[in-house]
């Protein structure tokens, strides 16, 4: 009797033993899956749908979390377990919610990370067309995810087509179907990619994407004879400036910025409807001087600027393959700057006339002719 006693502890003992063991290789398979996923991260797929691969992710680490709290062996054991303890399965189920957020938060923000790093270090750039936009609307959470559908061409000269969700910042402004973009993308997995634009130009390139400046236009000036200096110039303040030879001189634009100029002969055309905080300094303003037509002077210690509305801007902008250059419906907002000239001063309204005339009519300047403007004061 007393060795049947001792017989049925040890086989307590034993028992205990072997669900504690079990007990451990759960969490231990739950760590495994967490280190696997981490170091080898289904960066494709997150890319397509990145809310539920990172709670895919913490499902499949908290399963097992959840089976060995309950210490369950078997399928049979789970089924015992939630008929006889149904009550112990909720509340184990309730307890897991915590890991389950937790993992899901950690993927949410570990993942991008993980794969800026990866095609910033080993990404190729080419450029992709984009032939469709697509809007996934969520009722229940309130939220409206868009997608980008693109084309393009590794290295390899194989295509590939790709839908890749917009979650920059910005991003969606200025972007258009059968529009080029740059894209980064890694050259072992070239499904694997950033768009560069928005945010992802200071991240990816290192440069700050801003507007042009006040600031900027003596740097335009200093370069406007060299035009491999200027262009260079202009990206490194942002990405996808564009620059064509156009009616004998070079033209600039940028269409995710929204903006176009050309510069020559001491004379910067630029159009600035979309540059609402382009502004000019209130300490470098000299004078406002009131001219007979509906043109803005803003006279500064460097320059001269006339600022007008006109429906010809001289300027090639070929966004969407469109020149935009005359626009009768929708009127431009020009600005011009010319090198401070106390002549010019002394008789700034004819020059203002001449100016507003020929953009008026449509008429090009001829090259000894002076070239147009514009700008806004604080």
């Amino acid at each position: 009797m007393q060795e049947s006693r001792k017989d049925l502890a040890i086989e307590q003992v034993k028992k205990s033993d072997v669900e504690r063991g079990i007990n451990v290789l759960w969490f231990l398979l739950a760590i495994g899956i967490f280190i696997a996923f981490r170091t080898y991260p289904p960066m494709a797929i997150f890319l397509s749908a990145p809310l539920l691969v990172s709670k895919l992710i913490a499902l499949f680490c908290t399963i097992p979390i959840f089976l060995g709290g309950l210490g369950i062996r078997s399928i049979d054991g789970f089924i015992e377990a939630f008929q006889k303890h149904i009550t112990a399965v909720l509340l184990v189920l309730f307890v897991m919610i915590a890991p389950f957020i937790l993992i899901d938060s950690y993927f949410t923000s570990y993942l991008p990370k993980y794969i800026d790093e990866k095609i910033d270090k080993e990404g190729v750039y080419t450029k992709a067309r984009i032939y469709t936009f697509k809007y996934n609307r969520n009722r229940y959470l309130d939220d409206t995810s868009i997608y980008i559908y693109l084309r393009y061409f590794d290295k390899k000269k194989q295509l590939y087509q790709q839908k890749v969700a917009l979650n920059v910042g910005g991003l969606r402004r200025g972007l258009r179907p059968n529009q080029l973009i740059e894209i980064k993308y890694l050259k072992d997995n070239p499904r694997i990619l950033r768009i560069i634009v928005g945010d992802n130009v200071e991240k990816f390139k290192h440069i700050p994407n801003r507007r042009l400046k006040y600031q900027d236009i003596p740097e335009l000036f200093r370069r406007q004879k060299d035009s491999k200096a200027l262009y260079k110039y202009l990206n490194t303040l942002s990405n996808d400036w564009q620059q064509v030879w156009y009616k004998d001189e070079y033209h600039y634009w940028n269409y995710l910025k929204h903006i176009s100029f050309k510069i020559s002969n001491d004379v910067l055309v630029m159009d600035i409807s979309s540059l609402s905080g382009f502004r000019i300094p209130n300490d470098v303003v000299e004078a406002l001087p009131s001219v007979e037509p509906d043109v803005k002077v803003i006279i500064t210690t460097e320059y001269i600027v006339y600022i007008f509305e006109t429906s010809y801007t001289g300027l090639a902008d070929f966004t969407d393959g469109v020149n935009y250059e005359f626009s009768p419906l929708n009127k431009r907002i020009l600005a011009v700057f010319k090198p401070y000239n106390q002549e010019e001063i002394n008789n700034i309204n004819e020059e203002a006339w001449r100016i507003y005339y020929y953009y008026e009519k449509g008429i090009e300047l001829s090259s000894e002719d002076p070239d147009m403007p514009i700008l806004l004061c604080d």
